[in-house]
């Protein structure tokens, strides 16, 4: 499996790669700083160097051409101020968010899985993005 972590340098994000890595999984950390490929390379992953403040959307999709699954754990840090907070915590989250895939999906499979998630505890507190594929409904909620 491919998976791009946004934030990639960040402390949950590197003990991530190197569990991901370590159970065979493609790993990319996409960082800001190209001086973090040493340590996310250490970990096991490998860099995408992109500046999710200053990226647009095509080259966000660039990077996640290909990932079976996109994390975002980037985060703005303590230390900033509320406009880096709504650049990275809100915009950039945001941006990430928009590229990683649309797809269709039908009405009647919409209300199958809304039904379905009213009985599936694993789905608590937790943001799905949805697309028709092959995978039966109910074999989908069960792998939650």
């Amino acid at each position: 499996m491919r998976v791009v972590i946004a934030g990639g340098h960040g402390q949950i994000a590197l003990r991530l790669t190197k569990l991901l890595a370590g159970g065979g999984h493609e790993v990319v950390g996409l960082v800001r700083n190209p001086a973090h490929e040493t340590d996310v390379a250490a970990a096991g992953g490998q860099v995408a160097v992109l500046d999710l403040e200053q990226a647009d959307a095509g080259s966000v999709a660039k990077v996640l051409s290909g990932a079976d699954v996109a994390i975002f754990a980037a985060g703005a840090g303590a230390g900033s101020g509320n406009a880096r907070k709504d650049t990275v915590d809100r915009g950039a989250a945001a941006l990430f968010a928009d590229h990683t895939g649309a797809g269709k999906v039908t009405r009647d499979d919409v209300a199958a899985v809304l039904a379905g998630l009213c009985e599936t505890p694993a789905a608590i507190g937790r943001t799905l993005e949805l697309i028709a594929g092959d995978t039966p409904v109910a074999d989908a909620l069960h792998q939650l």
